[in-house]
């Protein structure tokens, strides 16, 4: 006999498996470097919805640790805009671009270049920050500048595309056909409060 991979029961209902306006927002702007929330997100851009067994893997999944309100090694905060001096040799060192910082982690960033449309994740330590004045026809204005160490290598896929999200525009009446993802438990990563486990790439 076929047994519903997702049962329902008075205590679980079809209604607990809608994603909330919260959910939803963080689906459309996750930017982080977990591989298993990116797959659901970007399964979500595209059809503008997930599976029950998606929205309760993803709900179990989660972001590991908050953002940081200060970074605690180059003391930017969140959402501050900063310029980012790209120091990649070959690839028009010194260019500036206008970044906000959109997550801090203990040991890392996430800058976001709106202009772009692209973000990258750097190590807080691998960053030196540096105050400046720039001066407009109506004001002087003090902005922070921020620099690799010399010591960090950059790879070339240091800036990675922020795929935009694209609601789901298909009637109502017309059935699309979507893969699902299959949720394994042995393929979610394991949730630990380990400072040092943050899944960033270095």
């Amino acid at each position: 006999m076929e047994t519903n991979d997702t049962p329902t029961t008075p205590e679980t209902t079809q209604q607990e498996f809608v994603l909330t306006e919260q959910e939803k927002t963080q689906l459309e702007e996750y930017k982080g470097d977990n591989s298993f929330i990116q797959s659901i997100s970007e399964k979500y851009k595209e059809y503008g919805k997930l599976t029950p067994k998606q929205v309760v893997a993803f709900r179990n999944q989660g972001d590991k640790k908050p953002s940081l309100s200060e970074c605690p090694n180059t003391q930017v905060k969140l959402h501050q805009e900063c310029v980012f001096i790209d120091s990649k040799p070959n690839s028009g060192e010194g260019k500036q671009r206008k970044v906000k910082i959109t997550v801090i982690r203990q040991k890392a960033l996430c800058m976001f270049d709106e202009a772009n449309n692209q973000y990258a994740w750097v190590p807080s330590k691998a960053v030196r920050v540096e105050k400046g004045f720039t001066e407009t026809s109506d004001d002087v204005v003090e902005e922070t500048g921020l620099f690799l160490q010399e010591w960090f290598t950059r790879n070339d896929d240091f800036w990675k595309e922020s795929k935009p999200y694209t609601p789901n525009k298909s009637v109502e009446s017309e059935v699309k056909s979507e893969p699902s993802i299959e949720i394994q438990n042995d393929d979610l990563p394991e949730i630990s409060d380990n400072e040092e486990d943050d899944e960033l790439p270095f």
